[in-house]
């Protein structure tokens, strides 16, 4: 089971997109939004698996940028990749673990980066 995580992010500032990352219990979605709260009731709605909101990380404000951020989370958990913007719950343990909290994610955060970082430290 995993750990429970705070779900609003207190660096994010109004207006900015955060990279989310949501579970259903059988596979966990990463995607960006401005109000990730209000998109997990989305997919709520059209979903009979509970959605939980697991973590958010504050991206930019500007959209074209946030969408690179998340190419890039897509782009390094590819080979957990079920379809689409879901992803094995495999992963659930690295975002927590190696994902920043306290800064903004850019299109030049290194992910592996991140990851190399944790494992130095076990």
């Amino acid at each position: 089971m995993y750990k429970k995580w705070i779900v609003r992010n207190p660096w994010a500032k109004r207006g900015d997109f955060q990279l989310y990352f949501m579970d259903n219990g059988q596979a966990i979605k990463i995607g960006i939004s401005k109000r990730p709260d209000k998109r997990r009731r989305a997919i709520q709605g059209s979903s009979h698996l509970k959605i939980k909101l697991l973590r958010t990380i504050p991206v930019a404000y500007y959209r074209h940028l946030a969408e690179n951020v998340e190419k890039k989370a897509h782009k390094f958990f590819k080979k957990y990749k079920i379809q689409g913007e879901w992803f094995s719950r495999e992963i659930i343990d690295e975002i927590h673990d190696y994902m920043p909290t306290k800064t903004y994610l850019t299109a030049k955060h290194d992910f592996s980066k991140s990851l190399k970082l944790r494992q130095n430290k076990v």
